[in-house]
């Protein structure tokens, strides 16, 4: 059975005809219009497939089958699931104008390296007990150089240590 798209860009399933290929009733088509509709509903909202499934009153397992058959719903269901992440992420884009102290956090977390005020330390590749990290607004700039002119030799020495063990 054909999946085909409405005028509306919807994806549609034609409606179930009461006998199958051998003119005898066969199993009713579970995924219906409706069906459809719903899991878009659902995946707009970022559900995740078993809330979808519930919400359009299907079994899992029905999903997986019909999505098995029509790659491209589920690559609607999937494009449909990053709405709320774009609304969200306008939200934040939005809130930044006229907040300067809303403007500074998103910076922190998005351009951390640059805006952070905390430094992340690991040795060899593995976090420091307890995921420790130092607020720098604490130190002087003296302390700060000391600070990273210390990390600089303790990274080349362990790097010098290291070479040529396997």
């Amino acid at each position: 059975m054909a999946i085909i798209r409405d005028e509306n860009g919807r994806f549609v399933v034609p409606e179930a005809q009461d006998t199958n290929k051998n003119g005898t009733a066969g199993r009713p088509i579970s995924f219906t219009p409706n069906v459809i509709q719903k899991l878009e509903t659902a995946f707009s909202m970022d559900c995740s497939i078993p809330e979808a499934c519930f919400y359009a009153g299907i079994a899992k397992q029905t999903y997986y089958t019909w999505i098995e058959k029509m790659p491209e719903l589920k690559d609607r269901f999937e494009e449909l699931r990053e709405n709320p992440i774009l609304k969200a992420r306008a939200e934040v884009v939005n809130g930044i104008e006229g907040n300067p102290e809303f403007a500074l956090k998103y910076l922190t977390k998005k351009k951390r390296d640059e805006f952070g005020d905390k430094l992340d330390l690991t040795t060899n590749g593995k976090d420091l007990a307890n995921n420790q990290t130092i607020n720098l607004s604490a130190f002087t700039q003296e302390e700060l150089d000391n600070l990273e002119q210390l990390t600089r030799k303790a990274i080349s020495t362990t790097n010098t240590d290291t070479e040529g063990t396997v």
